[in-house]
């Protein structure tokens, strides 16, 4: 008896136990191993390994710090940075994305955001958006996937948005990394999400204050696949 499987492009098995008409399907024996050799498998009937692969294990996870970051009218927030610590998963990441709960500000144009993982990389996800208009308990959603960027001077409102740098110059973050000038969420992909992740939050302007009262969420989705 013979059982075709697909190539899932994970290094996982879909259709396993039923036939495909695709080309790229591999065909394979109970009990043998095989090879790809172009669009097709070679059985190699020395082994008793199992022929379809093991399926790759995608993980995502939530981790949450909801501590009020309180952003002054000048200089770093308290605290500074917020951290959130990730233990527990597998794998690499291949998707991050970040909800500020509760922000609350009187000029949002001033805020500037940046987010440091464990291994170094770091994304300024947030900066020079939101114009002059207050803002109050909003939650913004920052997604790489997102259709659209927040807005650079119109005024903001709880939705999913890309992470937004709308500014022309690199933000100063006094006592951390020097920003990379990215601000894509992709920046960490490929890396390990366990150890401790940094937001560090700033108002880069006088006068106006504000707060994230809800504190923050990094939801983490990592895969143990082989590209």
């Amino acid at each position: 008896m013979s059982i075709f499987h697909r190539n899932d492009g994970f290094g996982g098995c879909s259709g396993c136990g039923r036939r495909s008409r695709r080309q790229e399907d591999h065909q394979c024996t109970p009990g043998f191993t095989f090879k790809p050799i172009g669009p097709f498998t070679a059985i190699d009937r020395r082994s008793t390994q199992s022929p379809c692969p093991p399926a790759c294990d995608i993980q995502t996870r939530t981790f949450t710090n909801p501590a009020n970051i309180v952003i002054p009218d000048s200089g770093p927030a308290t605290p500074y940075p917020s951290p959130i610590t990730v233990s527990g998963m597998t794998g690499n990441i291949v998707q991050v994305t970040v909800r500020l709960i509760n922000l609350s500000h009187e000029y949002p144009d001033d805020i500037d955001i940046m987010l440091v993982g464990p291994s170094g990389q770091n994304a300024t996800i947030m900066s020079d958006v939101g114009g002059s208009d207050d803002v109050t308990n909003i939650t913004l959603t920052l997604d790489d996937l997102a259709p659209t960027a927040m807005p650079g001077n119109n005024t903001l409102f709880t939705g999913t948005f890309k992470p937004t740098n709308a500014g022309a110059v690199f933000d100063n973050f006094p006592d951390a990394p020097s920003p990379s000038g990215g601000s894509m969420l992709s920046s960490f992909n490929f890396t390990d999400p366990n150890g401790t992740w940094n937001l560090y939050v700033i108002d880069d302007e006088g006068s106006d204050s504000g707060s994230i009262a809800g504190g923050w969420e990094l939801t983490i989705t990592t895969s143990n696949c082989t590209p």
